[in-house]
C-alpha cells in the first residue's frame, strides 16, 4: 500500500527554487503541498511514463561487471552483492533514452 503520508513535489517548482537556492521556496512547496500522490500524477506514472527497457539493464549489469557505470564502485566486493540499479543517467522526462549509447 502507499504511503499516506508520501507526497510527490512538483518538479519544475522545486529544482528552479534548489538552483535559485531559495531556502523559503523550497519550505513554502513543502508546507503548501497537500499529502498523497496526485490523481493525475499517479495516471502519468501508471500509464503514460515512459517505461525503462529491462534488457538494456541487464545488459549493463553485464559490462560494467556489477560495478556502478558512473562511480565504478563495488558493492559485491564490500557486501557480497550485486546492489546497483539500472537507471538512466539522463532522465526519460528529459530527453534520455532507453537504448544504450556505450
Amino acid at each position: 500500500p502507499l504511503e499516506p503520508r508520501a507526497r510527490i513535489l512538483p518538479e519544475e517548482k522545486l529544482e528552479a527554487a534548489l538552483i535559485m537556492d531559495d531556502r523559503s521556496a523550497v519550505e513554502e512547496l513543502v508546507r503548501d503541498e497537500s499529502l498523497g500522490v496526485a490523481e493525475e500524477r499517479k495516471q502519468y506514472l501508471y500509464k503514460e511514463a515512459l517505461r525503462r527497457n529491462p534488457d538494456l539493464v541487464d545488459r549493463l549489469q553485464h559490462l560494467y561487471d556489477g560495478h556502478c557505470q558512473v562511480c565504478r564502485w563495488s558493492p559485491v566486493d564490500e557486501y557480497g552483492e550485486p546492489l546497483c540499479e539500472g537507471h538512466q543517467i539522463q532522465w526519460l522526462s528529459r530527453g534520455g533514452t532507453t537504448r544504450s549509447t556505450t
